[in-house]
């Protein structure tokens, strides 16, 4: 069984470290190519405590997924909640950071215009470094045959 109960310890985030003070805004815009059940691509703000957004291949349909978790550096586990499901594989997730700290998740499906999810989250810092937003995939099976996310654009600014 896997002993990564959390992505607090997952190896594969490209990360890139926040600026504190100003109202920032990240976003990417990708396609997911997955090849089994389970995989996933995901958008987060990672600290001590962590929130994303990500799109995991369910059995017939892609799921749209907000997660947090609170306490994340002492192994707790993480609270997920499907937000939508598609059958599109064109997507993008945006994270708007205010100065405070409160961030709030977003997705587009398509060239739609993009969702808010309800739910904010606070930003806290990590062990070492600031608070950081980075990309990841991830599976649940060992496999040499993985998908993938060709990501088409990635976008950081601060107001």
């Amino acid at each position: 069984t896997d002993s990564i109960v959390n992505i607090w310890k997952l190896p594969n985030i490209l990360m890139q470290k926040i600026p504190s003070g100003d109202d920032l805004y990240a976003s990417v815009k990708f396609n997911f190519y997955p090849n089994t059940e389970n995989e996933r691509f995901g958008f987060v703000l990672l600290g001590t405590d962590y929130a994303g957004i990500s799109i995991a291949k369910q059995k017939d349909s892609f799921a749209i997924i907000y997660t947090t978790c609170v306490g994340a550096d002492r192994g707790n586990l993480p609270i997920e909640t499907v937000i939508e499901k598609t059958l599109i594989n064109e997507i993008s997730f945006r994270i708007e950071v205010e100065d405070n700290g409160d961030c709030s998740f977003l997705y587009s499906i398509g060239n739609k215009q993009a969702k808010t999810i309800a739910q904010k989250f606070i930003a806290k810092p990590g062990k070492w470094v600031g608070a950081k937003i980075g990309m990841y995939c991830t599976r649940n099976k060992i496999t040499n045959d993985a998908g993938f996310a060709n990501v088409l654009n990635f976008t950081m600014f601060t107001d």
